[in-house]
């Protein structure tokens, strides 16, 4: 089973094959089996109603590209308006109050491959 460009593997229950897609968590999957009522069924046993029911419940949710979109949106738009956290971001440091003199080794490490992509 496929949605939006991500392959659901069809041996694992709905609510744990559900999270594959980028946007859906734990807690959104468990709401969506609860509705659809397929709480401990695999994606192998769902017959084609149920298939059709649940991709109308995924399709509900902003999820994939569309959500990857928004989230780059939404930090360009702090940084165009020159707000503390979009100045974070420039400049691949912590954006929500973490200390960076023993910590955010691994932000850091992202800013130096920016650049060198960039070169």
């Amino acid at each position: 089973m496929i949605f939006e460009g991500v392959n659901l593997s069809e041996n694992k229950y709905v609510y744990v094959s559900i999270r594959k897609i980028f946007g859906i968590g734990k807690k959104n999957s468990l709401i969506i089996c609860k509705k659809l009522n397929i709480t401990n069924k695999k994606i192998l046993h769902l017959n084609t109603e149920e298939k059709k029911n649940l991709y109308k419940q995924l399709r509900k949710y902003i999820v994939e590209g569309n959500l990857k979109t928004k989230i780059y949106n939404n930090i360009q738009k702090l940084i165009d308006i020159h707000s503390y956290r979009g100045t974070r971001h420039s400049k691949f440091l912590p954006s929500r109050g973490q200390r960076t003199k023993t910590n955010s080794k691994t932000r850091k490490k992202k800013k130096v491959l920016f650049f060198i992509k960039n070169v």
